[in-house]
């Protein structure tokens, strides 16, 4: 898009510096992470072949981008997201074609050359080309996260012609709304019916039930939450102190209190609980009956992003916690985590998603495993 664009507004070599001004914006904008970083790399190339009259030959490409980046940070060969693009784009470059046409021949056996022509781009782009990423990219999804998807392999064919629009549209969104608020909220409406297009084909799990903590109205965001369930036909139990939910297998999430803010659940399965303290407040910790009641727990999530006056000293030494985790927005705007919780949790093991990525605790109600992103 960037390409044709500014090729035709600027000609041909100004508009080809554009559009790899465009792409290094749009990374920019999206995070620059390693998976993105390297699509923008291979999409200045193929703008700069293009401009050469030479044909890009997939697999140097590839090759030397990885190089490059290696170069610059070696430890991005073990960011799972890289790794990932990397495996997707070698099986576009490897099998893409040879499906494709393979396929082509096939249908030109049944179908005429113009209806041959049609459905060969349509079949490629949004089932061939998925495939052909998916074969190189399960063994790496298998290896880190010890699972497969089958819905995935059904899923991603649907979702794939929607997102095209959800990337332009939301990239608008996102540029417009910086110079006219009004504007920048026109396109995040026209990019919405994509967006819950692709949330409805990968939806997984609709609830069978539903435990409401927090304010049930005033605000948007519940607002459109409780439409969803009505559209659903789930009704919500509001959450109340002293209410067990049995998950099964003996593991049971236990309300601790509830209000306004949320509610403080407990977790717990043998040996195993985790206390996540979501609404918190200020008067529950001044409550000494509140926090004698509370035994010491395998993990315990920092409140409100290490927010110090809901992460007291004496709270963490009296839950004595294995694992503290943290989550919190890399350069958050609040400037959490404060340095006082980060103080009063020092000799214990913090795992932080600003640091370490995505976090998962597994356990058997006896013994925990931690991993983590990085």
């Amino acid at each position: 898009m960037f390409s044709s664009v500014f090729s035709r507004l600027l000609g041909r070599w100004r508009g080809a510096l554009a559009a790899v001004l465009g792409i290094a914006l749009y990374t920019l904008l999206v995070g620059a992470e390693a998976a993105v970083v390297r699509a923008a790399i291979l999409g200045g190339f193929s703008v700069f072949a293009r401009q050469i009259g030479r044909r890009q030959y997939g697999l140097n490409s590839l090759a030397f981008i990885a190089a490059l980046m290696a170069l610059w940070n070696p430890p991005v060969l073990w960011d799972v997201g890289f790794q990932l693009s990397f495996a997707a784009t070698l099986g576009l470059v490897l099998y893409a074609e040879p499906l494709t046409q393979g396929v082509t021949a096939l249908a030109g056996r049944i179908l005429p050359p113009v209806a041959l022509a049609r459905v060969s781009q349509w079949v490629g782009e949004y089932f061939l080309f998925t495939l052909a990423a998916q074969v190189t990219t399960l063994p790496v999804i298998a290896y880190h996260f010890q699972r497969i998807s089958i819905i995935a392999l059904a899923a991603n064919p649907l979702v794939l012609p929607a997102q095209p629009a959800v990337m332009v549209l939301g990239g608008l969104s996102v540029l417009l709304g910086l110079l006219y608020a009004p504007l920048g909220e026109l396109a995040a409406r026209l990019a919405w019916p994509f967006v819950v297009y692709t949330i409805r084909m990968v939806e997984r799990y609709p609830p069978q039930g539903v435990l409401w903590a927090g304010a049930t109205h005033g605000a948007a965001a519940a607002r459109d939450l409780q439409q969803a369930l009505n559209d659903l036909s789930v009704r919500p139990t509001l959450a109340a102190a002293g209410h067990d939910l049995d998950l099964g297998q003996g593991a049971t999430l236990r309300v601790l209190s509830a209000g306004r803010r949320g509610a403080v659940l407990l977790l717990e399965w043998g040996n195993f609980n985790a206390l996540l303290p979501l609404g918190l407040d200020v008067e529950q910790l001044e409550d000494p009956q509140f926090l004698q009641g509370l035994p010491p727990v395998t993990a315990l999530l920092l409140a409100e992003s290490g927010y110090a006056p809901l992460n007291p000293p004496e709270w963490i030494e009296r839950l004595q916690p294995q694992v503290v985790l943290l989550s919190v927005a890399a350069g958050d705007r609040e400037g959490l985590p404060d340095a006082e919780t980060l103080e009063a949790v020092e000799g214990y093991t913090l795992l932080r998603t600003d640091q370490n990525g995505w976090i998962e605790l597994s356990t058997d109600g006896e013994q925990l495993w931690v991993e983590a992103e990085r």
